[in-house]
């Protein structure tokens, strides 16, 4: 899965089905909402630096 597949911009990512699945049978008891922004990025995961994709 890529960085930008977890929150698509047509309402289909990643998240959305993992906040479904918790809605119907609670995967943890507490979640937060967390706004974060990359200020650097160093490095590659599994060859690229994903933040490249962005």
């Amino acid at each position: 899965m890529r960085c930008s597949d977890c929150f698509r911009s047509d309402g289909n990512g990643a998240h959305k089905t993992q906040m479904e699945a918790h809605r119907a049978s609670p995967l943890f008891d507490r979640s937060s909402f967390t706004r974060t922004r990359i200020a650097a990025s160093q490095g590659t995961w599994g060859g690229s630096n994903p933040m490249d994709e962005l």
